[in-house]
């Protein structure tokens, strides 16, 4: 009998939970976005797309298409949820999506950051005015933003690192 590792169980519960729990905010989100602001001419995405023509890309999709980031974090929170429980249950194929689900958040970490660290306060101007004391907040957010990525990419990599060991892959039915 090959013994369940706690290293399995608690990755498979802690993304259970947050990935759950993203799911829940995510549809919230989105019957928000669908309630107040009903697609339209000259809804949300004509008003933000002029706003928002200089931001880099990545804030650009964000605010001119809110209900497709919306969905697209609803599909891939559920997704990883399923992963989770399936790697609680210690299912192959819920491993090998968990290791897909890590390399695809890594991939959107890698795209996104140049555009997060292309942002500027202007890209947040009310009214044509970056709004007085804004600057060295941003900063900061900023700086915590890019720390907080780069730290989640190390824990990801060594979750999946370790998922692909051959001692953590016995667990798992088929053996891995």
């Amino acid at each position: 009998m090959v013994t369940r590792s706690r290293f399995v169980t608690n990755t498979g519960l802690s993304f259970a939970v947050v990935a759950g729990g993203m799911v829940a905010v995510s549809v919230l989100q989105l019957l928000l976005l669908l309630v107040s602001f009903p697609p339209r001419p000259g809804g949300v995405r004509e008003r933000m797309a002029g706003r928002f023509a200089e931001a880099p890309w990545a804030l650009n999709f964000v605010a001119t298409h809110p209900v497709s980031w919306v969905l697209l974090v609803t599909v891939v929170s559920s997704i990883t949820l399923v992963a989770a429980l399936a790697l609680l249950r210690r299912k192959n194929w819920g491993r090998r999506l968990f290791i897909a689900v890590l390399g695809v958040f890594l991939a959107w970490i890698a795209v996104a950051l140049p555009s997060l660290l292309a942002m500027r306060p202007e890209d947040f101007a009310i009214r044509g005015s970056v709004p007085q004391g804004f600057y060295y907040p941003f900063l900061l957010i900023r700086a915590f933003t890019i720390g907080i990525g780069l730290l989640v990419v190390v824990v990801c990599i060594m979750i999946i690192v370790r998922l692909r060991t051959p001692s953590t892959r016995s667990e798992f039915d088929n053996g891995g």
